[in-house]
């Protein structure tokens, strides 16, 4: 499900255009869209009420792509029924794939009577975490709480990806379940300078797919799990990578430890597996994964049997962390996803040990800068072809091999017989 952020020139209505990718940027319709929910050019006059407005703009000037130097422009004449109030100036520019400036001026007409103009930002309320500057704010545990804020970062971290926001920042904090929703808003104020209001926002958005840790570049072995996925596939918005061919992946034996591949670890830490037991595993078992990091400090994090238990016990399949499920005939398969959340990101190494009687299995895990739930299940059985999700790099070496491969096949010769209801093939 794909939901986006778009700063709108209009509060309650927008015009489809065609839109244009630029990394995980999008523009649309004068829209700048980051891949969560409603972002909105507000409006509110004298009364607090918010008016729908509407614009003529001017075409674009240069080339809406994230190449350093290249923007995307707008200015437009805001109505509203047939009042003229104002005009903005929109500048969006590219310095990077996940790197946008905001640069927006708008000049009020002399009749305009407004109590706030703002760009809203709307992020969800769950699982969410708000930062402005060295003040930490729990949007779930915030309720009501409607308070202007001055900034000069302010980090968003939700399902939805990483947003960051940098400038010299004055905004309104706002709990929209105080009108009956189920988000929460930052409303950037304007600075003013006698007649003009101003914005001047850097916006840094990072989606939560993260970086896969292919199984394929380490020690792998088969796992003994019928019907595994192959290849990628996102489970609740997380992009992990199986191996492929299916069926392998990193098996930690008891009272053995194993390194999982890969540097630089982000924040949090994806495992899909679980413990290699047809039986209810005891508090006492689990494993543990040590983390390191730069500076040489080390954090240890359980993998608890609660949270990755046996996968092939037939009551793991009530366990709300399965991720996975496998029938072949009368037996059943479990996979369990587990997130450990690191204290920092650009962790160095991993380890994973086992304290448990049976093997620890990890089938696919993935590093996020994103600490989401995926609890999304997948059930399969034997008689489902599995069509893995592939990378667009990984769909053009396929395609280009099946190109050669048709080249390189010779025509078939079709003769006609004398019977128009009979033909011959050779």
């Amino acid at each position: 499900m794909k939901k986006i952020i778009s700063i709108l020139a209009t509060a309650l209505c927008s015009i489809c255009l065609n839109a244009q990718q630029f990394g995980n940027f999008e523009v649309s319709n004068f829209n700048l869209a980051l891949g969560s929910g409603s972002v909105s050019f507000n409006y509110y006059d004298a009364n607090w009420n918010g008016l729908s407005l509407k614009y003529l703009g001017k075409p674009m000037e240069g080339f809406p792509k994230y190449e350093k130097g290249k923007f995307y422009d707008l200015q437009a004449n805001l109505f509203a029924r047939l009042d003229n109030f104002g005009t903005l100036s929109q500048k969006f520019t590219f310095s990077g794939r996940n790197t946008c400036r905001l640069s927006a001026t708008m000049t009020p007409s002399e009749t305009a009577k407004y109590n706030e103009i703002s760009y809203a930002f709307s992020f969800p309320i769950n699982e969410s975490k708000l930062k402005l500057d060295s003040i930490a704010i729990n949007p779930e545990e915030s309720l009501k709480i409607q308070k202007v804020f001055s900034a000069k970062r302010v980090e968003v971290e939700c399902a939805y990806g990483n947003v960051v926001f940098e400038g010299d920042l004055n905004l309104l904090v706002q709990d929209n379940r105080i009108f009956g929703g189920t988000t929460y808003s930052l409303r950037f104020k304007p600075r003013k300078e006698g007649n003009t209001l101003t914005w001047n926002i850097k916006v840094s958005f990072e989606e939560p797919d993260g970086s896969p840790i292919y199984m394929n570049k380490a020690p792998a072995k088969n796992l003994d799990i019928p019907n595994l996925p192959r290849g990628t596939l996102k489970l609740g918005g997380v992009k992990f990578a199986f191996s492929n061919p299916g069926g392998n992946g990193l098996v930690v034996e008891p009272g053995k430890e194993l390194k999982l591949p890969g540097k630089n670890f982000s924040k949090y830490l994806f495992i899909l597996g679980g413990f290699a037991s047809a039986d209810e595993l005891s508090p006492e078992e689990f494993a543990e994964a040590e983390i390191s990091f730069p500076n040489g400090k080390k954090q240890i994090l359980k993998i608890s049997a609660e949270n990755s238990g046996a996968i092939r016990d037939l009551k793991s399949s009530d366990n709300s962390n399965v991720v996975w499920t496998s029938r072949v005939g009368a037996k059943t398969y479990n996979i369990f996803g587990t997130r450990l959340d690191l204290e920092a990101s650009n962790a160095t190494s991993i380890t994973i040990r086992n304290h448990s009687e049976s093997d620890f299995k990890i089938a696919a895990a993935t590093s996020s800068p994103v600490g989401i739930s995926i609890n999304q299940r997948e059930v399969l059985n034997p008689n489902q072809r599995i069509l893995p999700v592939r990378s667009a790099k990984e769909r053009r070496k396929i395609f280009a091999a099946r190109l050669l491969l048709a080249a390189r096949r010779p025509r078939r010769k079709i003769r006609i017989c004398k019977s128009p209801r009979r033909r011959n093939i050779f």
